[in-house]
C-alpha cells in the first residue's frame, strides 16, 4: 500500500509539473503574430520622448540617470522580445527594459510610445519648452505634452491617469519628483 501511494504520489507530481512547464512555454510564447508586426529590426526609427540609459539600459521607470538620449535620435532597433527592445544608438547598443508591473503596458505597447517613424514635431511649443525639452527638463508653464516628451511617460504604478494634476516621476532609484499641473500646465516641481 505504501509503495501504491508514493508511485501514485511521484504520478501526480510528474502530471503537475509537465501542466506547471507548459504553461510557462505558452506564457513565453504569448505575444501574437498581430501584437509584433509593429517591431521590425532593422527599421531606422526616431525616439519619441527624451530617454537616459544607465549603463547601456533604458528602464520604462524613466529614472533621469546616464546617457541622456534626446527626443528625435535616429535609432535602429536591432532586436526584441516580450520584455525588452534592443536598439542602436550612435553606434551604442542600448536596452530599453519594460518593467510592465511599473508601465502598466506589454512590449509593443511600449515600442510605440517610444520609437516612431517620423520625428516629433517641436514647432508646436513654445521656445521655453523646447529649451526644456532639448535638456530634459521641467520648467513652470510647460503643457503635459511637452512634460511627456521631455521625461517621457511618468511610471503608471504612481500615476495611473495622465489626467491627473500630480505626475510621479523617479530621477533615480531613491530620488523622485513630483511635476504638479493646473489647467494643463505645470506650476510647480516638488523634489
Amino acid at each position: 500500500m505504501k509503495k501504491l501511494f508514493k508511485t501514485l504520489n511521484a504520478t501526480i507530481m510528474v502530471i503537475i509539473l509537465s501542466l506547471f512547464i507548459t504553461g510557462c512555454a505558452n506564457s513565453i510564447e504569448s505575444i501574437n503574430s498581430n501584437e509584433k508586426q509593429n517591431i521590425t529590426t532593422n527599421e531606422k526609427l526616431y525616439t519619441q520622448c527624451n530617454m537616459h540609459a544607465y549603463k547601456g539600459r533604458v528602464d520604462t521607470v524613466n529614472y533621469s540617470v546616464g546617457i541622456f538620449i534626446p527626443v528625435n535620435s535616429e535609432v535602429t532597433i536591432l532586436d526584441s522580445n516580450r520584455k525588452k527592445i534592443k536598439f542602436d544608438y550612435n553606434g551604442k547598443t542600448i536596452v530599453l527594459i519594460n518593467r510592465e508591473k511599473y508601465s502598466g503596458l506589454n512590449i509593443d505597447q511600449i515600442f510605440n510610445r517610444y520609437f516612431g517613424k517620423k520625428k516629433v514635431d517641436l514647432s508646436k511649443f513654445t521656445k521655453k519648452e523646447r529649451d526644456a525639452i532639448k535638456t530634459g527638463q521641467v520648467v513652470k508653464g510647460m503643457s503635459k505634452e511637452a512634460v511627456l516628451i521631455a521625461l517621457g511617460h511618468p511610471p503608471a504604478h504612481a500615476t495611473p491617469s495622465l489626467e491627473s494634476n500630480e505626475w510621479k516621476y523617479w530621477k533615480s532609484r531613491w530620488n523622485t519628483m513630483i511635476v504638479v499641473f493646473k489647467n494643463g500646465k505645470v506650476i510647480a516641481i516638488r523634489d
